[in-house]
């Protein structure tokens, strides 16, 4: 990163106690920045180069300084919490973990990227040692970067390779918990953590509690976690003996001090002075970049978007097209005041203080010496969305004796929680000034900043390319802003406002156009007085292929465009050489051509210049009555992009997950269609070509691109009493229960024959398996014969409403019938008293998606006599149903 000088104040003592202090803070940057991401960083290339376990003998591997028996030896530990992180939740969430083992039950406890270690010696791994899993699944159904070599290590299928061998030796010696994070709107959720859980499996290890999956694509996985770590702690508990602390009597695992009267310099993140800057981007990959040009794109229909290069000359940054940037982001001075007015701190705000651990077993949080207020500003996450977990944990220190009785019931009560903060875009200091307004909640700092996240970089892709804008990097930024419904509150995203209000600074059109503007403090010294971020490069595979001969389709909505504008201009810069390259196509949607059309100017550009190496075909949702997408443009260019998947093209998706979902099911059709295979080989071709990596996707979550985000169904079965009675002759005294929930924006009437939410005939169908767990012997539950399809015409209403049942956006509703009393089975027959039985919902139910299809979708058009299936010419994404758990029960 480059600096500017800065004078040295003069109340700072000369060279001894500079160095001194120099020294110190030197010291405190290893000890932060030795931990987490940055260990990754700087042990890459030797873990790059050399698979886990590849081509070395076991005792070797006990020599090894990454041996992990060998290092948690050394260490003294006794507990190991591994993660798997991307952006960094599954790192928080570890830590978290490792902080939790430490202080309730006083674990010898120690955090490290799964990479860090090498495991062909797991099995020599004392049995007393406790092991968690956080691993995150990345794009769809991948390992994180710093996963991926134990993953390749597991999956090694090779006779005689090293996990061939662990799997001789056996691993009973191993206990282990397991959690992961995916997205369930990819098709392949948590893949991670459950291929790792089964070659553990395999090889003989005790895994303690279920395997947690949190699922961002619901924004649960706060609680994913707490529920995972509710079911796991007693299991962990009874197996190693442990003894919980009280509450009261738990050591914290920070302590605060202030220190009055500082006059030095203080860590303010990568805007402190020359001194320490230097000292932080030396340990880091971080370059402060000045912001080159930023321009408007759009803000029309009540959104904006931003184009911004970073000059990048004289910087250590190097990226490939198709890479992502990282950008680091600060709080805004409005939730930052916020914060420390809720705390009780905010007349103390300027105050230095010092943070060290309590432990050897966990790094602080941050770096010190820093104030209040910086830590507020550049280090938490204090706008994320609050979670339970966070209010539980500051109840327990809270001093007043009301408030505590308050938090406690929220922490305690989910439903009460949830009803909370449901929709109100809550962080810990507006759901605090909701609950106890004018009043301060006063808790420990050091019990703040173990409660709370740390603040993550974003990542963005990038839009330039390597070859034709060597010395600069670009990026195309939607700003989250908008009100929250039903308040008179707003909702601003941290980074993107951020960038939004560095990139204004200098550009008049750019600040005119911010509706709801939000300021941003920098300090006053720091390297770059001039707009800049702070940034780096995360390596990405979404790449052109090594070889240009090989045609390419981009399928990219919104900001999902990004990578393609950059994929174009790699082609350009082609072109001006005289070199030669396969056709290009690219699927862009959006919601107005007058409103949102990203780059369009440039587009022509392009086109003139390629001429018929470059094609592009355009989707606008909102200029007609029925909605266009990006998967109306797959059909109707089906022919094209059949015949390029059959001559071994390329094909890359970037966007929202749900836009990224439906264009894989639109794209299966299509395969289906015009290769005249079934579906399932269809899904079978893209699947190959996602192993060979010609089918890429770069999806992401967001909540201003116009993607058709299809509607998901989150639904729970249950048979009430778990324990019932069957006589020989009468049906079970007991009932079976659905609860869906439905995340949309609007209610929307589903098509329920032949789906569980039929719950007569879906037992007399095929929707259910039945499992007896006694004897592990599959139990036909379905019927030989079953009414025939019903018919329907376009009248609404009348008896064809008993085959459809309307859905309130997240509102429950539940669906009961008799169970078993239409599955035509004799009991005595069947079941088998003190048997226990398990009852789970096919998986293909999911794959298809016309059983949950709109009312609209189903009825016939005006002057057909049939009802359509629904995935006949669709006017609307599909209904996705959330995973669902299956249900026990015991016959007496």
């Amino acid at each position: 990163m480059e600096a500017e000088t800065v004078d040295t104040p003069s109340d700072v003592p000369t060279f001894d106690a500079m160095t001194t202090m120099l020294t110190a803070v030197l010291v405190s940057l290893i000890a932060y920045f030795g931990h987490g991401p940055l260990q990754y960083l700087l042990f890459q290339s030797s873990t790059k180069t050399k698979s886990l376990g590849a081509d070395s003998d076991d005792e070797s591997d006990v020599a090894s300084d990454k041996c992990i028996v060998k290092r948690l030896e050394e260490e003294d530990k006794n507990c190991v919490v591994l993660f798997g992180s991307q952006s960094g939740n599954a790192q928080e969430f570890a830590e978290k973990l490792a902080r939790e083992a430490h202080t309730r039950f006083s674990l010898r406890s120690t955090v490290a990227e799964i990479d860090d270690y090498t495991y062909q010696n797991l099995h020599k791994l004392p049995e007393d040692t406790i092991v968690f899993l956080i691993l995150a699944s990345y794009g769809d159904g991948e390992p994180t970067d710093n996963a991926e070599q134990f993953y390749n290590f597991l999956s090694n299928e090779d006779d005689d390779g090293p996990f061939d061998r662990l799997r001789e030796h056996g691993l009973q010696n191993l206990s282990y918990a397991a959690f992961g994070l995916g997205n369930s709107s990819y098709a392949h959720f948590n893949a991670v953590i459950r291929k790792v859980d089964e070659k553990l499996q395999l090889c003989g290890a005790r895994r303690l509690g279920p395997v947690g999956e949190a699922d961002d694509g619901k924004g649960t996985n706060a609680e994913d976690f707490i529920e995972w770590k509710d079911n796991m702690w007693p299991q962990v508990m009874e197996a190693f003996g442990l003894v919980e602390q009280e509450a009261s009597d738990r050591e914290p695992a920070f302590e605060v001090v202030e220190i009055p009267n500082h006059h030095g310099p203080i860590f303010q993140a990568d805007y402190t002075d020359r001194t320490l800057a230097q000292q932080a981007q030396a340990l880091t990959s971080h370059c402060f970049a000045p912001i080159l040009e930023a321009r408007l794109l759009s803000d029309a229909g009540g959104r904006s978007y931003i184009h911004v290069e970073l000059d990048l000359k004289g910087k250590k940054l190097d990226y490939h097209t198709g890479d992502h940037l990282s950008v680091s982001p600060i709080n805004s001075d409005v939730e930052v005041e916020r914060f420390l007015r809720v705390f009780g701190l905010w007349d103390q705000r300027h105050e230095t203080i010092r943070v060290r651990s309590l432990s050897d077993d966990l790094s602080p949080p941050f770096p010190s010496p820093c104030s209040y207020e910086s830590a507020a500003r550049f280090y938490i996450d204090i706008c994320g969305p609050v979670s339970r977990e966070v209010v539980s944990t500051l109840a327990n220190s809270v001093s007043d004796a009301k408030q505590k009785t308050k938090l406690r019931q929220l922490g305690k009560d989910k439903e009460a929680f949830l009803a909370l903060t449901d929709g109100s875009f809550y962080n810990i200091a507006s759901m605090m000034e909701a609950l106890f307004a004018g009043e301060a909640v006063n808790v420990p700092f050091a019990i703040i900043i173990e409660a709370m996240p740390k603040l993550q970089p974003r990542y963005y892709s990038i839009s330039s390319s390597s070859a034709l804008d060597a010395n600069k990097v670009s990026i195309t930024v939607a700003i989250e802003s908008f009100s929250i419904q039903k308040t008179n509150r707003h909702f601003s995203g941290v980074a993107t406002n951020f960038i939004l209000d560095v990139a204004s600074t200098e550009n008049e059109v750019m600040s005119k156009s911010r509706v709801q503007p939000v300021s941003y403090t920098l300090p006053s010294k720091r390297p770059h007085p001039e707009p800049s971020l702070s940034a780096f490069v995360r390596t990405s595979s979404f790449r052109l292929p090594a070889d240009p001969s090989i045609p390419i389709l981009m399928i990219g909505p919104g900001t999902g465009v990004a990578p393609f504008r950059g994929f174009i201009r790699e082609r350009v810069a082609m072109h001006r050489q005289g070199k030669d390259f396969a056709p290009m196509t690219l699927l862009y949607g959006c919601r107005k051509r007058t409103e949102d059309f990203l780059y369009e100017e440039e587009w022509k550009v392009y086109s003139a210049e390629l001429g018929s190496k470059f094609t592009m075909y355009t989707a606008f949702s909102r200029e007609q009555k029925n909605k266009v997408y990006v998967q109306d443009l797959i059909i109707q260019q089906s022919k094209d992009i059949a015949s390029l998947v059959h001559s071994g093209g390329h094909v890359y998706v970037c966007g929202d997950v749900g836009m990224g979902r439906g264009v894989t099911e639109t794209l299966c059709k299509v395969l289906s269609s015009e290769t005249s295979v079934s579906l399932d080989d269809a899904q079978g071709i893209l699947s190959d070509m996602r192993h060979s990596h010609r089918y890429q996707e770069d999806t992401f979550y967001t909540m201003s691109d116009d993607t058709p985000s299809p509607p998901t169904i989150s639904v729970s079965v249950s048979i009430d009493p778990p324990t019932f009675t069957r006589g020989s002759v009468s049906p079970p005294s007991a009932t079976i229960s659905i609860t869906a929930t439905l995340h949309a924006s609007e209610p929307i009437t589903i098509f329920t024959w032949h789906t569980i939410f039929n719950l007569k005939l879906a037992q007399r169908r095929k929707n259910f398996i039945c499992t007896d767990l006694t004897t592990g012997l599959p139990l036909q539950l379905e019927s030989t014969k079953g009414p025939k399809r019903p018919q329907f015409s376009y009248e609404l209403g009348g008896h064809d409403d008993q085959y459809f049942i309307t859905l309130e956006p997240e509102k429950p509703v539940i669906i009961k019938h008799r169970f078993l009393r239409s599955a035509g089975l004799e009991g005595d027959r069947v079941f088998k008293p003190g048997h226990r039985y398990q009852l789970k919902v096919r998986d293909n139910e999911e794959a298809e998606w016309w059983r949950y299809g709109r009312k609209e979708d189903v009825m016939s058009p005006p002057g057909q006599f049939s009802s359509r299936e629904g995935c006949e010419d669709p006017s609307g994404p599909p209904i996705q149903l959330s995973p669902i758990d299956p249900v026990d029960f015991e016959v007496k």
